[in-house]
């Protein structure tokens, strides 16, 4: 059973869901909080109790959609804002290791730019990449899932270069098919 101020949260949102009609949310306010029985909410509506009857079931089941969707919906949120405040941690602390070690923090110009000398790869890996004249990481996100169709990119190459790219920051490819 809901205490009061529950009641009255419970009553607001049935107040202000869009897929109830006026006379459902009347109905089964008068039903469901204020108490009284069908038939009373029948007189007053010049329905049957069972008319009545059928109507509150129909609002419960909106309702319910309604509240699922609502948690659905708030499940999602907390589950990005969680990400977020992981993302921002894992930041935080790559940014007070490269201050620790004395470096700058790169931006993204400047990881693009890096060339593929000062990966690091194997020999298999570094000689796809210059057969197909990529030179620096930027041409690497250039090229996408292209890259999978070469005859020279085995499934251990491409797992290689995807543990690299993640490494420096990038989410490689983009779209990630099942492979292999």
């Amino acid at each position: 059973m809901l205490n009061p101020v529950q009641q009255y949260r419970f009553v607001e949102f049935i107040q202000i869901l869009d897929n109830l009609t006026d006379r459902e949310k009347t109905i089964l306010i008068r039903c469901d909080f204020e108490g009284k029985i069908h038939a009373e909410i029948g007189k007053e509506f010049r329905l049957t109790a069972a008319r009545i009857s059928q109507l509150v079931i129909r609002a419960r089941r909106r309702v319910s959609t309604a509240l699922l969707n609502y948690i659905h919906i708030k499940q999602a949120f907390e589950d990005k804002e969680a990400r977020i405040r992981l993302l921002e941690y894992k930041l935080s602390k790559a940014e007070w290791l490269l201050a620790e070690q004395g470096k700058p923090i790169p931006t993204a110009e400047e990881i693009d730019a890096t060339t593929v000398e000062d990966l690091d790869m194997s020999v298999r890996l570094y000689n796809v990449l210059k057969s197909h004249k990529i030179n620096i990481v930027a041409e690497i996100r250039d090229v996408g899932n292209e890259i999978l169709g070469w005859r020279d990119f085995s499934k251990k190459t491409y797992i290689e270069l995807r543990v690299i790219m993640k490494s420096i920051g990038i989410k490689w490819p983009v779209n990630d098919p099942q492979l292999f």
